[in-house]
């Protein structure tokens, strides 16, 4: 026997994917959990969110169907959605954050891929509000996209304790750097250019940069930022960079753990142009789990997709712990807007 179990969920103060996340996600109101004989209960989750007001909202549900047949007159539950207050984030303190920026183990190696939107495209605004971001972001690198102000970028750490920043000149537009925790991060390799010229498949060109960290893990990481979008031959163009990518490790890095990381600018489920890692037991996408989990947590929600990504070799599969979007745009005033339209994406690595 299967069937399914019909939960309504009405609210007059909250709304979806504003206030709370709901997995899996409602449709018209109605969330809907299959089940079969094996199962001995359904579940859903819910993630409330922080917005810009301190009130409390209720939710209600109610229990509609089973296997399609009306179960009468049952109570409904009232849930009130409370913002969190816990303290503060150990990095900055702003509780704020609590909420969508989680507080990473130190004894892990905690690596982000964030593309910030022509930085800093809206002055001083943007420019702020990265700089609050980063004091309560407990990572320990950041991989970043989409620099237009190189100088602008290496002086965003200068009043931020404890950490540095590396730019490097791939396009002449929107160029690559890192963020890293100075008490956390050893540079090993200092940032050089891959596929220098090479413009079809990289129009910005990759920009690889080997790190140790405090648990002893030794990393390369390469960043990049494919071509967007189906015009310009772009799927074409994604799948060669791909091809040229997998070449270029098996060639130069077949031993060493490395993550490549960036705004790859596609999904990785489905058909897309990094099925030659997708197939690969050597290869492995740290958000594979992400991809092909709900929307709500997906990198660039505007369209929505996800399309930032952490591709790992086979040496670090014992070693990923986890990995996340994070939801900076329930903490941030305006994220969208006065930061960017994509969200960071996260992976965890502990010691071998």
């Amino acid at each position: 026997v299967s069937g399914s179990v019909s939960i309504q969920v009405n609210s007059s103060t909250a709304v979806i994917n504003e206030d709370f996340i709901i997995e899996p996600a409602p449709v018209d109101n109605i969330i809907s959990l299959p089940f079969n004989n094996s199962d001995n209960e359904v579940s859903f989750s819910i993630t409330p969110l922080v917005d810009s007001d301190s009130d409390e909202e209720e939710l209600v549900f109610t229990l509609q169907s089973k296997d399609g047949i009306n179960v009468g007159q049952i109570p409904s539950i009232t849930l009130t959605l409370v913002e969190a207050d816990n303290g503060g984030n150990q990095n900055g303190g702003n509780t704020a954050f609590d909420p969508c920026i989680p507080d990473y183990t130190s004894n892990d190696l905690n690596v982000a891929t964030w593309n910030i939107r022509q930085f800093p495209d809206r002055g001083n605004t943007t420019i702020n509000a990265v700089k609050e971001i980063i004091e309560n972001f407990d990572v320990d690198v950041i991989g970043v996209q989409e620099i237009t102000s190189i100088s602008q970028f290496e002086s965003l750490v200068d009043d931020i304790d404890g950490w540095e920043a590396i730019a490097t000149n791939v396009n002449g537009s929107i160029e690559l750097g890192y963020l890293y925790k100075t008490s956390e991060i050893e540079i090993l390799e200092n940032p050089s250019i891959l596929f220098a010229g090479d413009r079809q498949p990289f129009p910005r060109e990759v920009v690889r940069m080997k790190i140790r960290h405090t648990n002893g893990l030794e990393v390369v990481l390469m960043n990049l930022h494919l071509k967007c979008c189906t015009s310009g031959n772009g799927p074409a163009r994604r799948t060669e960079a791909s091809q040229k990518l997998m070449a270029y490790l098996e060639a130069n890095l077949p031993n060493d753990e490395v993550i490549v990381l960036g705004d790859f600018n596609d999904r990785i489920t489905g058909s897309n142009p990094f099925s030659n890692f997708v197939s690969d037991p050597d290869y492995e996408f740290a958000d594979q789990s992400v991809a092909e989990g709900n929307s709500a947590f997906w990198s660039f929600p505007s369209f929505p997709s996800h399309i930032d990504h952490l591709l790992i070799t086979n040496e670090l599969f014992d070693n990923l712990e986890s990995s996340e979007t994070i939801i900076l745009n329930s903490c941030v005033s305006d994220y969208p807007r006065n930061v960017s339209d994509h969200r960071p994406v996260v992976a965890s690595f502990k010691a071998d």
